[in-house]
């Protein structure tokens, strides 16, 4: 017997998978550009320094097929291109780093773009929004693992908390972390598609 699956309040997360060795190349190019010629600051935690220019690395270098492979994600998820890149910058964990939970206020969409990460370098965790969750009923899960693959794009609602697990290895877990706005008027208005296993939904009527 084959029932038909509703999906009541999804939380819709979009993993999307490239194997170009071009997009490696270009931003492990990027990469050991930073360590060579500028100060590489490692970030704990929710440590943040007060200069904002470094939430613009798309903006201050050119990765222009790393760059094509995120805004086709971006436009699978929002089911048109009328959207824009706020903030983005560059994730360096090293050994016992990880992100505790949080959520990226203000914001429509978050991304997170990984260039080199392995198994023991952690997951990313997505904890759920519903607060029965927290009661561990049947058919409940308080959080769910994501595994993180080098050349991977995780695209996800900014308002649905996560965290990662820490690095337990000795080499340095790279992402790019990612901000995104949606037009929600004009000629493309937000639609609201959700493309989850099951479902779509065609039409978003909000404001």
């Amino acid at each position: 017997m084959d029932p038909e699956v509703i999906d009541l309040f999804p939380s819709t997360v979009l993993k999307f998978k490239h194997e170009d060795q071009e997009i490696f190349s270009e931003l492990e190019e990027c990469v050991k550009a930073i360590e060579k010629d500028e100060q590489v600051t490692l970030h704990m935690g929710v440590s943040i320094p007060n200069d904002q220019s470094w939430l613009h690395f798309f903006g201050n270098y050119q990765l222009p097929k790393l760059n094509k492979f995120i805004s086709d994600g971006i436009d699978t998820y929002v089911g048109n291109d009328g959207w824009e890149l706020w903030s983005s910058w560059l994730n360096l964990y090293p050994k016992g780093a990880n992100q505790d939970k949080h959520l990226h206020a203000g914001y429509d969409l978050s991304a997170c773009y990984y260039h080199h990460t392995s198994p023991q370098q952690g997951v990313i965790n997505f904890h759920s929004p519903l607060r029965e969750a927290q009661l561990d009923c049947y058919g409940t899960y308080q959080q769910m693992a994501v595994p993180t693959e080098s050349g991977t794009l995780i695209i996800f609602p900014s308002w649905l908390e996560h965290s990662t697990t820490p690095n337990e290895s000795d080499f340095f877990k790279i992402s790019i972390g990612m901000n995104i706005k949606v037009n929600r008027s004009g000629e493309r208005p937000f639609l609201g598609q959700a493309y989850g296993k099951h479902t779509l939904i065609h039409k978003y009527n909000g404001i």
